[in-house]
């Protein structure tokens, strides 16, 4: 039909032709389905060679690689695991990690690190012009 519509912009004797092959609504109405009988039909299926549209190609192709991402990530975390496991294991036998005695959080780690207590370096002139930018000292 969509066909038909823009052939009779340009081509009206085509398109004419073109609607004259097409079945009309009375002739489907003839037929009458079963719905056990669709139940029992077999679904068709597109083989490799058929011509898929390249969206489905790329649909599919995409729903692949998540896969492969997807076992890519377990098997990131899986090493990370084992990583970390072993890294805690090397501090344990060093004296500087004890699993019952977790280190609380830097409270300050969310202060910018040159305004830290215990950044000395940083701090140092920090409180010296204090006041207006052009603000002299009071001479007048």
């Amino acid at each position: 039909a969509g066909l038909v519509k823009s052939l009779s912009f340009f081509d009206v004797d085509r398109a004419i032709d073109l609607v004259q092959d097409l079945s009309t609504d009375e002739d489907n109405t003839e037929r009458s389905f079963d719905g056990e009988s669709l139940e029992a039909m077999e679904i068709p299926r597109l083989s490799k060679a058929s011509g898929m549209s390249s969206r489905s190609r790329k649909i599919i192709g995409a729903d692949r690689e998540t896969q492969r991402k997807g076992k890519n990530q377990e098997a990131i975390l899986r090493r990370r695991a084992k990583k970390r496991e072993a890294y805690l294991e090397k501090l344990q036998k060093e004296g500087r990690y004890n699993p019952d005695k977790p280190s609380k959080p830097d409270p300050e780690r969310w202060i910018p690190k040159n305004q830290r207590s215990y950044n000395r370096r940083g701090r140092r002139g920090r409180n010296k012009f204090v006041g207006a930018q052009g603000g002299g000292t009071g001479f007048g």
